[in-house]
């Protein structure tokens, strides 16, 4: 892949604190790194139906985390729901580049100054998208299919 935001940070004069790799790398080397970060930035889409599937790994890493989201992607819900990070949520019709710039370059200097304090997501409002209510939540449609059936 190409790069685009490494040398824009190198422009920017923060290339020392930013790593990007663009090509897809092994799940558990993604595991890994996301433990041995920092700060985490999940980059999201203009496009409002857009889901990170990624989220949950990011989320369950316990790392301080910058979210930019459609401002309808359920991802924010879930980083509000679980208190996992800070959230730039936009709107790309509406909203205006600069006012987000601003935004994201405050909760990036707030994330890097408080980069050492203990962070851990809230767990209950986590619970909703854990493996075994989602399993739950299957079952319950399996259990009305088959009841329907009989």
């Amino acid at each position: 892949g190409t790069q685009t935001i490494q040398p824009f940070a190198e422009t920017e004069g923060v290339g020392s604190f930013v790593t990007e790799i663009t090509d897809r790398i092994p799940y558990f080397e993604t595991l890994a790194l996301l433990k041995k970060a920092d700060v985490l930035f999940v980059p999201g889409s203009t496009d409002s139906g857009y889901t990170a599937s990624k989220i949950y790994p990011y989320i369950l890493a316990e790392k301080p985390m910058l979210a930019c989201f459609h401002k309808s992607s359920s991802v924010i819900d879930i980083l509000r729901e679980s208190k996992a990070g800070q959230v730039v949520a936009f709107d790309h019709e509406h909203d205006s580049t600069e006012v987000l710039v601003h935004e994201v370059h405050q909760k990036i200097c707030y994330l890097l100054n408080h980069k050492n304090e203990q962070f851990q997501y809230d767990v209950k409002g986590f619970q909703p998208y854990t493996a075994e209510t989602m399993t739950g939540k299957l079952a319950e449609v399996f259990n009305r299919t088959v009841s329907r059936i009989s």
